[in-house]
């Protein structure tokens, strides 16, 4: 028994106490061995990632791997091996650079965020290329596909022939990954429901296997940093921002990162269908947060294709076709070529009301000085915006509606948000929490939403 109870400390646990743990090919035995500490060789990574998505490893296993790796980390060698078994797990993408450049664009998670829809608009009006491979809600953050299924009857599933003949057409395509990184679908879903989501190297390897495995020439990523995103801190978000330039490098992707601010909420709309107007209200030019952030990641992906445009150049082009109507024609034939079904992509931008709507309002007057993405994110999520098992189902039209933004003057008594919700129980659970997700205070402050950019 004193033997069971003297472990000793991890720095002092040699490769050859490791390699115990490791007779064979075993779940159990490369489990131990990462929650020791131990490195997993290539061939063990990819071992894994094969049999689960053949289900030979059963979630409960995988879900304590995943945690292992979570309270261990992963090293670069580990990451990289990680990401390239999960893209090879499907159909991979292969496009001929010397034909067409492709670009692609990935956000690590925000709310309130749809800048996916607004960018490869933008850029499918100038003649760029865009495969913009994006996936489902995870945790507190609004999933793009989740959105783009706002419009009845879409279609995000193509094989490799579909997808150039769509290219051809739009210049753009909007897919999921149920052929591509197969590896991904599954862990990622895992994820979101066994407390693993906020991983760095897993973060990584899910972003990075379905980028790699679209194919693309060029990709821009919108890091998120702050309280609502998995990148707490600005040294947090530089660091996975590296790790991902390191690995793309690795692998002759053009790649440039732009860590924005997640405090706040992006736009005024949480929850997909509140989002999906926000997108449209932007096409149509109006001025907020939204639509800045997505014309920087339209300037760099330019850049990253033609790098001697001047940023001032690329920006105003890209403003001509927001303003001009040209980014919403081609975000309505995009959709329209994917099977969605609609008179006026227009009409998205009123939402059908749920059965109940709370106001909140500011209960002193002053500046507000912070509204909690994380919180608010949480918020939806619970009210049936987002997921909180495995295969929950979303609750259409739930969300909330935000009047205000960080640092405007506000009254006592003045509405500074709307929370519309099917469920009256799912709401007081998370009353007190909306609540207090707006803070205000006597002095006013600035928003940046720009933090860094690395290149």
């Amino acid at each position: 028994m004193s033997n069971f109870l003297s472990v000793k400390p991890l720095h002092q646990i040699d490769n050859l106490a490791l390699k115990v743990y490791h007779k064979g090919m075993n779940i159990i035995n490369l489990i131990n061995k990462k929650r020791l500490g131990g490195r997993l060789t290539n061939e063990e990574i990819e071992w894994v990632v094969k049999n689960y998505c053949k289900d030979k490893i059963p979630n409960y296993q995988m879900s304590a791997l995943l945690m292992a790796i979570c309270n261990k980390g992963f090293s670069y060698e580990e990451t990289l091996a990680m990401t390239l078994a999960m893209k090879n797990s499907g159909n991979v993408y292969d496009f001929d650079k010397r034909e067409s450049y492709i670009l692609d664009k990935h956000s690590t998670g925000g709310v309130g965020d749809s800048t996916t829809f607004i960018m490869t608009s933008i850029l499918a009006s100038l003649g760029y290329k865009v495969v913009k491979m994006s996936g489902r809600g995870l945790g507190h953050t609004g999933g793009t596909l989740d959105k783009l299924e706002v419009f009845k009857g879409v279609k995000h599933n193509f094989k490799l022939d579909a997808v150039r003949e769509l290219l051809d057409k739009n210049n753009a395509v909007f897919i999921g990954a149920k052929d591509v990184v197969p590896a991904d679908k599954k862990i990622y879903a895992l994820r979101d429901v066994t407390g693993t989501v906020e991983s760095v190297p897993l973060i990584c390897a899910s972003v990075l296997s379905k980028k790699l495995a679209c194919g693309a020439h060029g990709i821009v990523f919108d890091v998120k940093c702050g309280e609502g995103a998995f990148a707490r801190n600005l040294n947090e978000a530089i660091h996975l921002s590296k790790l991902m330039q390191r690995i793309l490098k690795s692998q002759n992707v053009d790649c440039a990162f732009v860590i924005t601010d997640m405090d706040s909420p992006l736009s005024r709309g949480i929850g997909r269908e509140y989002e999906v107007a926000d997108v449209l209200r932007v096409l149509h030019g109006e001025k907020c947060d939204l639509r800045e952030v997505s014309l920087k990641l339209a300037v760099e992906a330019m850049r990253l294709q033609k790098p001697e445009l001047e940023a001032k150049y690329a920006y105003a082009q890209a403003c001509q076709v927001l303003d001009n109507g040209q980014a919403r024609e081609k975000f309505a034939e995009i959709l329209k070529s994917q099977g969605a079904k609609f008179d006026d992509v227009d009409d998205y931008m009123l939402v059908h009301k749920t059965k109940y709507t709370t106001t909140i309002k500011a209960t002193k007057a002053g500046y507000i000085s912070k509204i909690s993405a994380r919180t608010l994110g949480d918020a939806v999520r619970k009210l049936g915006g987002g997921r909180l098992e495995e295969g929950d189902c979303l609750v259409p039209n739930v969300g909330i509606e935000i009047l205000c933004n960080i640092g405007d003057k506000v009254k006592a008594g003045d509405t500074l948000a709307y929370v519309h919700y099917e469920d009256k129980a799912r709401y007081n659970k998370v009353k007190e929490d909306v609540d207090n997700a707006f803070k205000v205070s006597l002095m006013p402050r600035k928003k940046k939403l720009v933090l860094q950019e690395i290149k």
